[in-house]
């Protein structure tokens, strides 16, 4: 409560101590507004960010003389020409010949001319997205002799029993809503543009059940997923209008859990109402490997060895770096952790250039990481007690502190990462998605997109094209049986028709070469 002047203390003690308390308290609060200020107006602001750029990127690239003024353009060879990347040989290729007429194949000498060679270029083209409708017939047969003998030929499997779509129409709408993140009513006005009238109410129950029929598929890569060593997992929020007995603005939790370095990638989102325990207690059943997470408390005193993030400690003194005020020293306590927390990610990029395996990564991080760790800890010891509690730095000091054990553990074995980036990296596809919609209208529409957004990822990360392995799968799940069948249709032993554009080891290199990751 503040003081008025009626109830200062006259006390010279206790005066000193309300000034010392309300230093802290202004002291707080400009550290707030600077944070706050920098985040706005900041170089991660609109003004510079990527997206800005996106609006002018066709006259930036247009502009003649588009080399900086304090860099010269590099001087080209006379020889030098413009390059351009081949187009991929697998696209379909329409070769047109051109020709001469025939009274221009004759020379003005008179002599007849000879075919001595061609030039050849290359266009690209694109045929519009075209729908069509295919009708099945089936034939059916009649006996003379009795009235009984009518055969009828198989009706073909459908991913819907007697209904509309077939899995390429299926496969398209799930990539345009869940890798593209368009929203199902620009759907719905993209098909009336083509004469076709599929409402968003339509398409919201082909989604659920196109994941009701590759549920099977995705229950398999759980199953394979509980098999790994290492699992990252992360939770976002969700917004679902009409969960039974809770307000729309309740919100929800889509969880996901993915693998780790060793193994083919896999990446599954989980529907469920709360961020408590119980959630991730019972999708790991049976999992007792290690589990790399961010500092939430609802991972702790699950059966596994937890692994913290050092991103999430970057993040906390990247965020008291912003709120300094103007005229910090160059090499203030948030730059010396920040530097201290660069030499680890340093050698963390040696080990990815190199192509490290984990038995190399141990070895590496044994004698190069934990020296550095272990002066990182006895830094951060010797500075808690000279940080206000509740200031960004003290904040950061006492996460990094708390979260140590966890935070260490990666250099004990080559198969963990330093951060749980994987985890956020992954969840952005639904973060973006979730940008667009908004919310899902019920909890079976949320169980789908959790269902659909695993597959499309695990596919796109995989090398596979979402679509063609959508199309695959649902083409293919209603004819199988077993769940050995079924084990042939995860992504690794699908046979790739188009490469994505991103490799798994890019995004391995992603890890320690990107920006320090936002909150989802």
């Amino acid at each position: 409560m503040p003081a008025s002047a009626k109830n200062l203390p006259e006390n010279l003690a206790q005066a000193h101590q309300l000034i010392v308390l309300q230093q802290a308290r202004i002291a707080w609060f400009e550290e707030q507004f600077r944070l706050l200020k920098h985040q706005k107006y900041g170089a991660s602001s609109e003004a510079a960010s990527p997206q800005a750029a996106l609006f002018n990127e066709a006259e930036a690239l247009a502009t003649p003389g588009a080399a900086s003024a304090d860099k010269p353009a590099a001087q080209k060879s006379p020889r030098a020409k413009p390059g351009r990347k081949p187009l991929p040989a697998n696209l379909p290729r329409e070769t047109i010949v051109h020709d001469l007429p025939a009274d221009q194949k004759v020379c003005g000498c008179g002599g007849a001319l000879h075919r001595i060679g061609q030039d050849k270029s290359e266009q690209l083209d694109i045929v519009p997205r075209q729908l069509k409708v295919i009708e099945h017939v089936r034939i059916k047969y009649g006996c003379r002799a009795c009235s009984e003998g009518i055969r009828t030929a198989p009706a073909p499997a459908a991913p819907i029993p007697g209904g509309l779509p077939t899995a390429n129409l299926l496969a398209y709408v799930i990539a345009e809503k869940y890798q593209r993140a368009l929203p199902l009513y620009r759907l719905e006005e993209g098909f009336r543009e083509d004469g076709v009238e599929l409402s968003r109410t339509t398409l919201a129950h082909w989604m659920i059940q196109a994941a009701d029929r590759l549920t099977p598929l995705y229950l398999a890569l759980q199953d394979h997923l509980l098999g790994q060593p290492v699992i990252h997992a992360d939770e976002t929020p969700v917004q679902v209008l009409q969960e039974p007995g809770r307000a729309a603005q309740t919100p929800s939790y889509m969880w996901l859990y993915r693998s780790g370095w060793d193994g083919p990638p896999i990446v599954l989102f989980e529907y469920r109402t709360t961020r408590a325990r119980e959630h991730p207690k019972a999708f790991l059943k049976g999992f007792a490997g290690y589990l790399q997470v961010d500092g939430y408390a609802a991972y702790d005193r699950l059966p596994v060895t937890l692994v913290g993030c050092l991103a999430h400690a970057r993040r906390y003194f990247h965020e008291a770096l912003q709120a300094q005020p103007p005229g910090a020293a160059p090499d203030s306590l948030a730059q010396q952790a920040l530097a201290r927390i660069g030499a680890l990610y340093a050698i963390e990029r040696e080990l990815i250039d190199a192509k490290a395996d984990a038995q190399a990564r141990h070895r590496v991080r044994q004698l190069r990481s934990r020296p550095l760790l272990d002066a990182f800890k006895a830094w951060l010891d010797a500075l808690a007690p000279q940080v206000l509690p509740k200031s960004l730095l003290g904040k950061a000091v006492a996460y990094t502190r708390g979260q140590w054990d966890k935070l260490g553990r990666y250099v004990d074995d080559g198969r963990l990462s330093i951060d749980n980036n994987r985890s956020e990296r992954a969840i952005k596809s639904f973060v973006i998605g979730r940008n667009n919609w908004m919310f899902s209208a019920t909890p079976q529409g949320a169980t789908a997109s959790a269902v659909l957004y695993s597959l499309v990822i695990t596919a796109r990360e995989n090398g596979l094209t979402p679509y063609d392995y959508l199309r695959q799968a649902l083409s293919t799940l209603p004819t199988l049986k077993t769940r050995a069948e079924v084990q042939q249709l995860l992504p690794w032993n699908v046979r790739p028709t188009l490469r994505a554009e991103r490799s798994h080891d890019v995004a391995d290199e992603e890890e320690v070469r990107g920006p320090i990751p936002e909150a989802a």
